[in-house]
């Protein structure tokens, strides 16, 4: 029996998810902001012997989802 629906999601099930997914990250981005720099520090350096390229790939990944972030609100805003 065939599914009723594709294996892709639609446009509409694409922003329930991301809205829903912005708010768990609002939530954990609030959480760890409230922690002291040794704190994020320790607990990047607990994840890989080399805590500073870690803290360096976090970083990186921090301004590409910032970068992403400033594309998505250009497009709301137009």
């Amino acid at each position: 029996m065939k599914p009723t629906t594709s294996g892709s999601p639609t446009a509409d099930e694409l922003i329930t998810s991301f809205l829903a997914e912005l708010s768990i990250l609002r939530a954990r981005v609030k959480a760890v902001a409230k922690l002291r720099r040794e704190t994020l520090v320790e607990g990047l350096a607990g994840l890989d012997e080399n805590g500073g390229q870690l803290q360096v790939k976090v970083l990186q990944l921090m301004d590409e989802i910032e970068a992403n972030f400033r594309i998505i609100r250009r497009k709301l805003a137009s």
